[in-house]
């Protein structure tokens, strides 16, 4: 069985603002902030065994912090992890790690596309938010057989079970 942590990146203020290429633009203070914040909470329940990010500058922030966290020393960029890739070709990857506890650190709208083609729920009815962590027991990647466990978002100090659904008043 796999273990699946999928984590959005951190907070990397407006796109817009920035001036550089948009692979290029860092993570914010305040999702800096907000992620160590979330890997210590993170660190205290879970372990993870393999970490990859998508190779754009505010994944690999963000994996970096996580990584520190937990004590992983080496951290694996995956090409599938840019966001305009398909969520098949990141589940064809992430199929390789069978029985290990996997973190992946991407972009939306792929990374909400991984919650929903794992739950079977459509993505509109997910809240995925930057800096969020959503963790899979994944019995079969091919044929996206898995379970939410839990799910946590930036700045809370537990987990809360399932799926980070959106409820009434959310955009």
């Amino acid at each position: 069985m796999l273990k699946l942590y999928l984590i959005r990146h951190g907070h990397a203020g407006d796109p817009d603002r920035w001036e550089g290429h948009d692979d290029s633009r860092p993570l914010s203070e305040r999702g800096r902030r907000d992620l160590r914040r979330t890997a210590a909470v993170l660190a205290r329940r879970e372990t993870i065994d393999i970490l990859c990010t998508s190779p754009l500058v505010r994944a690999v922030q963000t994996a970096e912090i996580v990584a520190q966290a937990l004590e992983i020393d080496e951290v694996e960029v995956l090409e599938e992890l840019r966001p305009d890739v398909p969520v098949q070709a990141v589940l064809d990857r992430a199929a390789q790690f069978d029985g290990k506890r996997m973190g992946l650190v991407g972009h939306d709208p792929q990374m909400t596309g991984l919650v929903a083609a794992l739950s079977g729920q459509s993505p509109d009815k997910l809240r995925f938010p930057k800096g969020a962590v959503v963790r899979f027991d994944v019995s079969d990647l091919a044929r996206r057989q898995a379970q939410a466990r839990w799910w946590l978002a930036p700045r809370e100090k537990e987990v809360n079970e399932g799926l980070p659904v959106r409820g009434e008043g959310d955009d």
